[in-house]
């Protein structure tokens, strides 16, 4: 398996491809429809980047960190401080991970938190 080619590319431009349809269906539909389309995508997004797996650069970057980290019982709050990543980041890795100490199911509550929301939060300073 070759580490860099145009193919991993293909499942990136379906979704962008999916999401112009989308954005395009939205801008001619009623506000019911609207609300069901951005429902959708929602969904869409989530097990689109959730379910991702072992991307190159996160999976060398936290999946090691991942399998280190301690859980709540195991450690103490003032540990978490001098990590290499913020506080907040740090404290929520480990939270996920004491609840359930899988990897992909990491990857996929933060990007479910990412995607519901980050809108939210831009819209704000926007």
């Amino acid at each position: 398996m070759d580490i860099y080619s145009y193919t991993y590319s293909i499942p990136y431009v379906v979704v962008i491809f999916i999401l112009f349809v989308f954005s395009y269906l939205e801008s001619k539909s009623s506000e019911i429809l609207k609300n069901k389309l951005i429902n959708i995508v929602t969904l869409l997004l989530i097990f689109f980047f959730g379910l991702r797996g072992f991307i190159q650069s996160d999976f060398q970057n936290y999946y090691p960190w991942f399998d280190e980290l301690l859980v709540l019982k195991e450690t103490d709050l003032k540990s978490l401080f001098v990590d290499k990543y913020e506080f907040g980041f740090v404290f929520l890795t480990v939270f996920c991970k004491s609840i359930w100490p899988d990897y992909f199911m990491w990857i996929f509550s933060c990007s479910t938190a990412d995607i519901l929301y980050f809108p939210s939060c831009f819209s704000i300073i926007f």
